[in-house]
């Protein structure tokens, strides 16, 4: 039996019922999804589906660990309104994951995004506005609001509450009586008086606001007040994540940028720290040196941020990469114009920007990036090509090329027997340090953090005195990588749920 992956889907516990049990199989059996052969279809393998394998560790060295989660995660459509599951269209479904399964000690912080700012007018606007109609924010241009009214306060399926709260997101927007992802927080942190907790607003889909409320004072002013009154109805905030994505650079296509953002955002900085004085401030950067040298991140340090977090992901993706790459990878490859990779941007902040190592903390990712019809030249460093959305969609979880570790371990990766599942293989790149699977039956690539990488990111960020690693996402994480993180950062393993020692595997090079 294995440790990593239930054999089918538990479904998830709902007063002493199962609900949704056996949802995976069936969407499965509804697309005639085969992950040996399939290139393009959508799995939808929900993250209940692998085990929760988090150890307990020591820390104590000063080296954290920081995880990321968000409201939206605990949905599944597949639930129905009861055990039966009956009326359910099983060939989609949500991410269901429990987020009740965290430990409130596998994390120092833990980060709750699934924030945007009210006049965004990029991709997600239409929930934004919602979302700020349930919380009797509509039209306040410049507020911050959760985007995901049901998730943040309201929700108890995937949230470890018993029933309902009143129904009215504003009037259940306090720490004492939300449900939902603030709920399952506070009680984390109640359980754990040492757990911080932080509020990430912003993210790739939601930076389209930063541009032009960061150069209004009446915004700015608007932007740090509703910060001040989430802080004070949820007092477990400590730390604020503005996560611009990026100032002065290119970010999401919806995005406006220019020369005065970072001055603007500086400002904006500023005015935060004006009225949270207490709390930590985050900014975010990318894995990219071109765009950090438009970002000016010793002005915005000077400001007031007092942490970065190095968004070391998505540096490949399809459809707009040009080539077959990696997208989490520690090292670059000296062949590569772009020489993306965690070393190349640490080693810009601190040897050039003169940032202090400490203030940076390398993230890992939960996710993957695909890409169908691919062939594999060279592995390292990796070479090949591949062709883009040939069909539409690119084989992920639940969005076109990108899939959760969930749906890695269960159809793609048996890390117990070292190996590759349904025709896969696992390779390492050796000059990258970065993992990746493909199959030459299906022709799909598959480029992830594993427990091996991201236990090198972590030994990375030891030896250069960096703040720590930071787990993007961490509520589709079954504790693997968090695990591997902590022994990479030195930490002590203090209770075993799994041993991680025989899952440090590296692929054919």
């Amino acid at each position: 039996m294995s440790e990593l992956v239930n054999a089918t889907d538990p479904g998830i516990d709902v007063n002493g019922t199962a609900w949704g049990k056996g949802a995976a199989e069936k969407t499965y059996q509804a697309n005639g999804f085969d992950p040996a052969r399939e290139d393009s279809k959508l799995s939808y393998t929900p993250r209940r589906a692998a085990k929760t394998v988090f150890n307990t560790y020591q820390g104590g060295n000063g080296l954290t660990l920081s995880g990321y989660v968000a409201a939206d995660a605990a949905h599944d459509s597949r639930y129905g309104t009861s055990a039966a599951g009956t009326g359910v269209d099983y060939r989609q479904g949500g991410p269901g994951a429990d987020i009740a399964r965290i430990p409130a000690d596998a994390f120092d912080e833990i980060v709750i995004g699934g924030v945007g700012i009210i006049g965004d007018e990029g991709e997600r606007k239409d929930a934004i506005d919602r979302a700020a109609r349930d919380f009797k924010l509509a039209g306040q241009r410049g507020r911050a609001t959760f985007t995901d009214s049901l998730g943040a306060v309201l929700a108890s399926i995937g949230y470890g509450f018993d029933g309902a709260p009143s129904g009215d997101a504003a009037a259940d927007f306090t720490q004492d009586k939300a449900h939902g992802l603030l709920g399952t927080v506070a009680a984390l942190a109640k359980r754990n008086p040492k757990l911080k907790v932080g509020l990430d607003v912003g993210g790739w889909e939601l930076s389209e606001a930063f541009h032009h409320i960061a150069k209004e004072a009446k915004s700015r002013e608007a932007f740090a007040d509703s910060l001040a009154r989430i802080f004070q109805a949820f007092p477990m905030f400590t730390a604020l994540h503005l996560d611009w994505q990026y100032p002065g650079a290119t970010g999401n296509a919806a995005n406006a940028y220019g020369p005065e953002d970072p001055e603007n955002f500086a400002q904006l900085i500023r005015a935060v720290k004006q009225k949270l004085p207490n709390a930590t401030i985050a900014i975010s950067a990318p894995a990219a040196v071109y765009k950090i040298k438009d970002m000016n991140i010793p002005l915005l340090v000077a400001s007031g941020a007092q942490r970065i977090n190095l968004l070391a992901f998505d540096l490949f993706g399809t459809p707009w990469a040009a080539g077959l790459g990696h997208h989490a990878p520690l090292r670059h490859d000296p062949n590569d114009p772009e020489g993306n990779s965690v070393d190349a941007a640490v080693t810009y902040l601190v040897e050039e920007l003169k940032v202090a190592p400490g203030l940076i903390h390398l993230a890992c990712a939960t996710h993957t990036r695909n890409a169908q019809r691919a062939t594999v030249s060279a592995i390292s460093p990796l070479r090949g090509a591949y062709e883009p959305n040939c069909d539409g969609t690119t084989v992920g979880s639940f969005e076109s090329g990108k899939s959760e570790q969930a749906d890695v371990l269960r159809n793609y990766l048996d890390l117990e027997g070292g190996k590759g599942r349904n025709g896969f293989t696992l390779y390492t790149d050796t000059r990258a340090d970065a993992d990746f699977l493909y199959s030459e039956q299906s022709s799909v690539f598959i480029s992830l953090d594993t427990p091996r990488s991201v236990k090198a990111k972590a030994e990375y960020a030891r030896a250069n005195k960096l703040g720590g690693l930071y787990a993007y996402r961490a509520d589709g994480d079954t504790g693997l990588l968090a695990n591997a993180a902590r022994e990479g950062l030195g930490h002590t393993v203090t209770a075993t749920v799994v041993d991680m020692k025989p899952l440090y595997v590296t692929g054919r090079s």
